[in-house]
């Protein structure tokens, strides 16, 4: 509770009231930066796209509210540009972004509306928390819950992070018979991701 009342009193900015609940407030914060690992599997290797901390220096207007097991936000929205993401090959690459439809979709986005605190959270770091997110991958969206999410303070940052593993299905993108020059046979894709925000003054 104490490693609780630290992060989203001191670290976002919010105070709390005698009976433990917090007022809704708004601060600005500064996307300072933005990773995200793509991972999936096909018959006979794995394959990795990397965006690694790009930087987008937005200045978000975030507002949020404390009601006793989670946070809900409001603003808390972020996108990055699919041609960012490297697959270590130039082929495997262009296959990548072809796959997530760069050309007519150019923006994966993700709006965190909601996080779920463990009932007995870590002193030293929030983890295993919860996080309701909407994503948007090559035009479609769809709402995910990424359980395996943490929060981190750091010289005046928050570090919110996570791990999820979703279906292209899900996203009307349709395995291909050929990619990266071998046969995909696996839908899912695992995705991870970590945000850097700091406080505006």
């Amino acid at each position: 509770m104490i490693r609780r009342i630290l992060l989203l009193s001191v670290g976002l900015g919010w105070g709390f009231d005698a009976s433990g609940q917090v007022d809704k407030a708004e601060n600005n914060y500064v996307v300072k930066s933005i990773s995200i690992i793509i991972e999936g599997k096909t018959n006979v290797n794995k394959f990795s796209c990397k965006l690694k901390k790009y930087v987008a220096n937005d200045t978000l207007k975030i507002s949020g509210i404390w009601n006793g097991e989670s946070v809900e936000f409001d603003g808390l929205y972020l996108e990055v540009p699919v041609d960012g993401f490297n697959c270590g090959l130039p082929l495997m690459t262009s296959d990548f972004r072809n796959l997530l439809k760069s050309e007519l979709h150019p923006l994966l986005s993700m709006e965190i509306s909601e996080i779920y605190l463990p009932p007995s959270p870590n002193l030293s770091a929030l983890e295993n928390m919860t996080a309701n997110t909407l994503l948007t991958i090559a035009g479609a969206k769809q709402i995910e819950e990424v359980y395996d999410s943490y929060l981190n303070e750091m010289d005046n940052e928050l570090i919110l992070g996570g791990k999820h593993e979703l279906n292209m299905r899900a996203y009307q993108i349709e395995p291909p018979g050929k990619f990266f020059g071998t046969i995909v046979v696996q839908e899912q894709l695992d995705i991870e991701f970590e945000v850097t925000i700091q406080l505006v003054e």
